[in-house]
């Protein structure tokens, strides 16, 4: 169409599009924009984002609009307004495309990146609590070991205690307390500590 809106040629297709969506078919180009900029903003109340955006434009385009459209039965069409210039004049072309195939598309792979997104979180969590469990397991497992040990070796102090003992066997025992309190040192470590000196030991 002229930029004044006077048509120059449109095909069946884009007269059929126009009377489904504005009731006639394209009678002047720049009045049938207005309709579909009309209809876009309409649907569009309230939403943050705008079926309306400019694109970039081959060589000889000045002005370029872009709207998707949604007809009754379903289907999604992206309309584009482009100013063109030909034999030294100006003039509107206005074009529309099915992309209900292409935008259902884009849909699918969102949800499947957001799907694939929370699986990950998952996954991490679940590494996260094999880990603490192991981690848990050994500190109980530590514990349990030194309190056993405290056990044999009060049993061997008392022992001592109530009779004489060698030299050597003294030093034994006062070597296996040093132990026990050593052990006991290392299991007072939190998870977190634990977790802490494996990761520093992995760079090393």
């Amino acid at each position: 169409a002229r930029l004044n809106g006077r048509v120059i040629l449109a095909n069946q297709t884009m007269n059929s599009l126009c009377l489904s969506l504005t009731g006639h078919t394209v009678t002047n180009g720049s009045e049938m924009w207005r309709e579909l900029r009309a209809i876009s903003a309409e649907r569009n109340a309230g939403n943050h984002t705008e079926d309306q955006a400019s694109a970039a434009e081959p060589e000889g385009a000045e002005i370029a609009e872009e709207i998707t459209l949604q007809l009754p039965n379903g289907q999604r069409w992206r309309f584009r307004r482009s100013v063109l210039r030909m034999d030294g004049e100006q003039v509107a072309q206005y074009e529309a495309t099915d992309v209900t195939e292409l935008l259902d598309l884009q849909e699918q792979l969102r949800e499947s990146n957001l799907r694939t997104g929370e699986m990950h979180r998952r996954q991490r969590e679940l590494l996260q609590n094999i880990v603490q469990n192991n981690l848990d397991q050994e500190l109980l497992s530590a514990k349990m070991h030194i309190h056993d040990e405290f056990g044999r070796l009060l049993i061997l102090t008392k022992n001592a205690a109530q009779q004489s003992l060698k030299a050597g066997d003294m030093q034994a025992l006062r070597a296996s307390w040093l132990e026990a309190a050593a052990n006991m040192e290392n299991a007072a470590w939190t998870p977190e500590a634990a977790r802490s000196s494996q990761i520093g030991r992995a760079h090393v």
